[in-house]
């Protein structure tokens, strides 16, 4: 539909009984055919004394109880100026005015109008081509800027001699284990259905993973430290705890040894240590032999702990610890719970 056509030759004045109103304004009937047909309705009046006029471009539009109204939209000039450009000739004032509200009704329509697409019930989708993506990492991708993971990647790869992208490995591992916790490859077959799939092959990943092992302690500290510039870390109590993990093999290899499993399962395993702050929020860890004593395990943690943060007391949910003369010189409190463990 020629929006011009509707609109040119609709505006006709109207004169109110005042010495302070002038106006210009659209047929009615014009203005509700627009609305009818879903277009946004702009139309010219003219507002002012009689001898200091302005053009406006009025925009009609529907307010949230469902009433329409109108508001001004553009500014064309005073009417006396802009009668001087036209030689005094009102007629062409007027067709230039309209001209302008037709231009920017097609403008504010084309970027706010409702857009069809068009679909073929006969096409088919290629066979083996991806057209859906998960697109829920980006959120976790936003916390990994902010965590500065590229640079804490950058220092490492400048320690080792690696050519892939080690940053986009982690953060890609990082999301596959919140979003879809599996084995490394059924990770690394996720990631391709991410919005930005990975460019590197699955050999890379297992490549990385010793990079990451080995640089562990550097990735927690420098963890930490960033993560005090998003959320301020509590550090008035430590909560430290054990638990393990189990592998589907016969054979002790490793760290992977019989021990007494929490899942009472007949499989080698290993125990992690882990460190939580006041709110609950993860601070260290570490991987020790399965079949190790947990008691035994705060002291290795003791100096990961020093490096990291000042603490003024640590809480035992579960283990009875004696303190260390490495906390006790630090100034650094225990306090132990003694919860009784089942026998």
């Amino acid at each position: 539909m020629n929006i011009k056509k509707v609109i040119a030759g609709r505006i006709k004045p109207a004169f109110f009984m005042s010495n302070f109103s002038f106006y210009y304004v659209l047929v009615c009937n014009s203005v509700a055919y627009l609305k009818e047909k879903g277009f946004c309705v702009m139309y010219i009046a003219i507002t002012g004394s009689k001898n200091n006029k302005d053009v406006y471009i009025y925009q009609s539009f529907r307010k949230e109880d469902g009433k329409s109204s109108s508001r001004i939209y553009k500014k064309l000039g005073k009417y006396n100026v802009l009668l001087e450009q036209f030689n005094g000739d009102d007629e062409k004032l007027m067709a230039w005015a309209k001209s302008e509200a037709a231009k920017e009704t097609k403008l504010y329509n084309e970027h706010t109008g409702k857009v069809t697409v068009k679909f073929s019930q006969a096409a088919c989708i290629p066979m083996n081509e991806e057209r859906s993506f998960h697109a829920g990492y980006l959120f976790l991708q936003q916390l990994c800027t902010q965590l500065r993971l590229d640079n804490i990647c950058r220092v490492i790869k400048g320690r080792h001699k690696f050519k892939y992208d080690l940053h986009t490995i982690l953060t890609d591992l990082v999301y596959a284990r919140v979003l879809s916790p599996s084995s490394k490859l059924s990770s690394y077959n996720f990631c391709k259905t991410l919005l930005e799939p990975p460019k590197y092959e699955i050999q890379d990943v297992y490549r990385a993973l010793s990079v990451i092992a080995e640089e562990s302690d550097f990735i927690q500290s420098e963890l930490y430290k960033n993560s005090n510039f998003i959320h301020p870390r509590n550090q008035k109590i430590l909560y430290y705890d054990c638990t393990n993990y189990y592998f589907e093999i016969e054979e002790e290899s490793g760290l992977n040894h019989y021990g007494k499993s929490k899942e009472n399962r007949p499989n080698p395993i290993v125990t992690m240590g882990l460190f939580m702050d006041a709110d609950g929020i993860p601070l260290a860890f570490d991987i020790f032999p399965g079949n190790q004593n947990e008691q035994t395990t705060l002291k290795p943690l003791e100096k990961k702990i020093l490096t990291v943060v000042n603490l003024f007391s640590v809480l035992m949910p579960v283990l009875e610890v004696q303190i260390t003369e490495s906390l006790t010189a630090s100034g650094i409190g225990l306090m132990s719970s003694r919860i009784p463990l089942k026998s």
